[in-house]
């Protein structure tokens, strides 16, 4: 197969840059300038990206695959408002049109970077470095709260709940330091660098990496979250698993064993110095949160709104199914797709994901070990479990990187001739 798409085209890889950054960035911006300005540009950025890559021919045909798929989302999105409409109650058809909007966005994300990174390598590797770029701001944001116990927007980011708790340095009504945004997407934006760090320490600059590793350990402790523990561990057993699979032998077992005691000593000092900041009742306040605070009242009062309406309810209904005594936000993506979409919306939200999964094991399976996409891998599971507790499923960075997956993959089928096994794992 021919090579049609070089970075000769310095304009595409400033959008995408550009775009990568306003998906991450966009909390600062709902701050500063309102949430509207910055919709406006991510749409503008998106669809500037989609029209320069349509006058491609090679980039058409790509896209003519995923045809279906979108016509079927569609399909699938007036059934479940016809349905809502009929059975349930009338519909908010501009909220409805927008949450459309937003799905097929996300939807065409991920085409446009399953296209670039199957089209060129180096393009591949600076899209992830860009995303370790952002998530390097992000957790820098969060250790400066941790060291100063400030918040760098001050009450403008403490009195706006739209961006989360703690986001932009320490929260001190909480005791928890979070990074561009809440304290609960701290592990989510940080997986990309997290995932780079962990591969290296396996190399020659291991001692530079497990210094960085740790301090980035202490940013993502300090936010106190749940959903960032259980993100970052996940992608450290894919990391293990990889390294075992692929790379193993005393010495790197060694490296990962001595830049652990390093991060837990990092970890630590972390710790004590954010509580400094901290008083006695908030601290033990949020450690009882951490252990006994649970949310499977939350998940079972949804599951049974789904149970009742296993077609979905509607966009933005939920408020008429649930009780006032439990959240409105079930805190799980494939809830709330689910219960708005139904049994088949929640099966196509899957596809991207069942196709990454069938990416991954591909990696696992191959013999042919490549570095860039294990990162890739990595870096998109740990953002899929902590949607799994965030209730964000159209988050387009993390069907950003799932795309990604997809073409590096392809990238190897057809550059580089690795099929061997193939039709197992395809």
């Amino acid at each position: 197969m021919k090579t049609y798409f070089h970075l000769d085209s310095i304009l595409v890889l400033i959008i995408v840059i550009t775009y990568i950054g306003s998906n991450y960035l966009q909390p600062l911006f709902v701050v500063i300038v309102g949430p509207g300005l910055i919709e406006y540009v991510g749409r503008f950025l998106g669809l500037a990206l989609f029209a320069i890559l349509s006058l491609k021919r090679d980039f058409l045909i790509h896209f003519k695959r995923y045809l279906a798929y979108l016509y079927l989302v569609i399909l699938v999105w007036l059934l479940a408002i016809l349905y809502a409409t009929l059975y349930i109650s009338n519909q908010d058809l501009g909220l409805a049109m927008s949450n459309l909007f937003n799905i097929l966005s996300t939807c065409i994300t991920y085409i446009i970077f399953s296209y670039l990174c199957e089209r060129d390598e180096k393009l591949s590797l600076y899209i992830f470095w860009a995303l370790c770029l952002f998530a390097a701001i992000n957790i820098s944001i969060g250790i400066y709260g941790t060291l100063t116990g400030q918040n760098l927007l001050g009450e403008r980011a403490r009195d706006n709940i739209a961006i989360g708790v703690g986001a932009f340095g320490f929260d001190e009504s909480t005791g928890r330091s979070g990074g561009i945004r809440g304290e609960n997407y701290v592990g989510l934006w940080t997986s990309p660098l997290l995932t780079l760090l962990l591969f290296e320490i396996l190399g020659r600059r291991w001692l530079v990496a497990c210094f960085l590793l740790s301090v980035v350990a202490s940013g993502l402790a300090t936010s106190f979250s749940r959903t960032t523990y259980i993100s970052s561990l996940f992608i450290f057993l894919i990391f293990i698993i990889i390294v075992l699979r692929n790379k193993a032998n005393w010495h790197r077992i060694v490296l990962i064993f001595l830049s652990l005691i390093l991060l837990i000593i990092f970890v630590s000092k972390a710790l004590d110095q954010q509580l400094l900041f901290t008083n006695e009742y908030v601290y033990k306040s949020g450690i009882e949160r951490l252990l006994t605070d649970n949310r499977t009242h939350v998940w079972k009062e949804w599951l049974e709104v789904f149970f009742q309406y296993p077609f979905g309810i509607g966009p933005g209904q939920v408020s008429n199914y649930v009780q006032i005594s439990i959240q409105l936000i079930p805190h799980n993506s494939l809830l709330s797709v689910a219960v708005e979409y139904g049994v088949f919306g929640l099966f196509l939200y899957m596809v991207p994901f069942i196709v990454a999964y069938r990416s991954s094991r591909w990696l696992f399976k191959c013999n042919n070990y490549d570095s860039l996409l294990a990162m890739q891998v990595a870096s998109f599971w740990g953002m899929v479990v902590s949607l799994i507790f965030l209730s964000n499923p159209f988050l387009k960075i993390v069907f950003l990187l799932a795309g990604c997956i997809e073409g590096r993959k392809q990238f190897f089928i057809y550059r580089k001739g690795i099929t061997k096994n193939l039709s197992q794992y395809k």
